[in-house]
């Protein structure tokens, strides 16, 4: 699959791809904005609703390592700021 995204939301692993028009990078845009101004609750828009998959294969540690890197970065920007 093409285009993958893989985006935390309280504590939730949500697994898009196939993304591939401008309209789905502007509803996730628009999402991640609505997410950070109201919190986890805020519903996926239905364009990406379809996106959504379940990845084969994908090792769980690879997937943990890159997310505890990202928090680093994170910290790190925090920290430097």
């Amino acid at each position: 699959m093409h285009n993958v995204s893989l985006i935390l939301v309280g504590g939730e692993k949500i697994w898009l791809g196939g993304l591939s028009e401008e309209a789905h990078f502007e509803a996730l845009v628009e999402w991640a904005m609505d997410v950070s101004q109201n919190g986890a609750s805020v519903k996926l828009p239905e364009i990406l609703n379809k996106q959504i998959f379940e990845p084969e294969g994908v090792k769980d540690d690879i997937v943990e390592n890159l997310l505890a890197n990202q928090t680093n970065v994170a910290i790190q920007s925090a920290i430097s700021d």
